[in-house]
């Protein structure tokens, strides 16, 4: 004889068929979701201790490389005529931001200066040499020094009679 249903009941290996679908469904979607297992290459990176904030901390910090070395690149300075206006622009370079330029040893021929910006400019009264060491600093202890020599040649003539 059979066995008596309910309306609705499903037959015994129906529910059988069905709780194995159900579990397969679950299987494959564990596989997408979860993949298939670390590979060694995550298992060896696992088993590697993360640096926390004390590793991190302990650690120096990098240094910022220095910045660049001044350097006047003036080396000679071109020929003067006495009584005649002088003009001579100073170079450095290596560091940042603008030079400030002034004379620390000798000092240039009477009646030419060195301005803050760099330019050595003036009317020699006489000739001959001026000997003369000039210092261009850009910012906190970034100075170079370079000795400098300018020579005056005679005019020819006499120089005017100065009112200063």
């Amino acid at each position: 004889m059979g066995v008596r249903r309910s309306p609705g009941e499903a037959p015994e290996g129906q529910v059988v068929a069905g709780v194995v679908l159900v579990c397969l469904a679950a299987l494959a979607w564990s596989t997408v979701v979860v993949g298939p297992g670390p590979s060694p290459a995550v298992e060896r990176a696992a088993a590697r201790p993360a640096p926390g904030w004390s590793q991190l901390l302990a650690r120096p910090a990098p240094l910022p490389p220095p910045p660049p070395r001044a350097r006047v690149l003036t080396h000679e300075l071109p020929v003067g005529l006495a009584c005649t206006a002088y003009s001579a622009r100073l170079v450095a370079s290596g560091a940042v931001g603008p030079f400030a330029w002034s004379v620390v040893g000798g000092r240039p021929p009477d009646g030419v200066r060195l301005d803050a910006g760099g330019r050595l400019h003036g009317t020699p009264v006489r000739a001959g040499t001026g000997r003369l060491v000039v210092r261009a600093t850009a910012g906190a202890h970034r100075a170079a020094r370079q000795a400098l020599r300018l020579t005056v040649r005679a005019a020819g003539r006499s120089c005017p009679a100065r009112s200063d």
